[in-house]
């Protein structure tokens, strides 16, 4: 397992040959998610060696590898965090705490979807009352007036990215504690015997990351359309112009949570995957 940690660099920094180099081994392992896996974090490096290494241990225990000796069942992955009486939790324990924060996390992208829904109708307000001033015989608008409105316009935005600095901190809570707790679920999957109640099991898991990160895709495009409508909005006036950049500013974090995100569960989907069709193969 091999990975690759995707991070800006000042282009100075850059040493050209090595990049070269590096980026010649990446191409030469084939497609990402088959032998490498790029990360942005230490957070994302930490889930995707756990989901990995889950994966792997399964494998060697149920004979899929074949390598001397036999490594452990009960085996324990670094954790970030640790849950009270941790060890005595259950299969049922870990879905039921990944499915709540799971649904929480979709209650968050719901509300935040709603903000921005909100936030485009203030503007096209604002906009239809601009469009509604009175103008003088030279066909020019009372500039007063105007301003007032791009003030208000502006409080629009500072408000929403109000908004989204206080609900990321929340939303990444939650998906760190219910990607702790699915990548435990994975672990006691791979280490059970074949069933049909395992495989239904299985199948649950696989569902509800499909659930979250079709969400979470739909709400990623319609924030990146909607951050590009926002930073070409005219530059007015100096407080719409500093809103412009605090609101922008906001959404690219939110937009790169969701991409954090979606990498990670892409790579809790083609884990939940092979098990499931692991245990439907006869």
């Amino acid at each position: 397992m091999i990975y690759f940690k995707d991070e800006s660099v000042s282009p100075s920094m850059i040493d050209t040959t090595q990049l070269l180099k590096v980026n010649e081994f990446r191409e030469s392992l084939g497609g990402e998610g088959l032998l490498y896996w790029n990360f942005k974090s230490n957070f994302d490096f930490e889930k995707l060696l756990r989901l990995h290494l889950a994966r792997k241990i399964q494998n060697f225990v149920s004979g899929s590898k074949k390598l001397e000796g036999t490594p452990p069942r009960d085996v324990v992955l670094p954790s970030s965090e640790i849950l009270e009486d941790d060890e005595e939790l259950g299969l049922f324990d870990y879905a039921e705490l990944f499915e709540n924060k799971f649904a929480e996390l979709k209650e968050a992208t719901g509300r935040m979807g709603e903000a921005t829904s909100e936030l485009g109708e203030r503007l096209r307000a604002r906009t239809a009352e601009t469009k509604e001033l009175t103008q003088n015989s030279f066909g020019n608008v009372d500039r007063g007036a105007a301003t007032r409105i791009i003030s208000l316009a502006a409080a629009d935005l500072k408000q929403y990215s109000t908004r989204l600095d206080a609900e990321i901190p929340l939303y990444q809570q939650a998906f760190a504690s219910g990607i702790d707790a699915f990548i435990k679920y994975v672990s006691m999957i791979g280490d059970m015997n074949k069933s049909e109640d395992n495989l239904a099991q299985a199948k649950d898991g696989l569902a509800s990351v499909l659930g979250l990160r079709g969400q979470l895709t739909m709400a990623k495009d319609t924030l990146r359309d909607f951050r590009q409508t926002i930073s070409e909005m005219p530059r007015m006036t100096s407080e719409l112009n500093k809103a412009k950049r605090v609101t922008v500013s906001s959404m690219g974090n939110l937009l790169d949570e969701f991409v954090r995100q979606e990498n990670l569960l892409s790579a809790s989907e083609k884990v939940i995957r092979d098990i499931v069709e692991e245990r439907e193969r006869p």
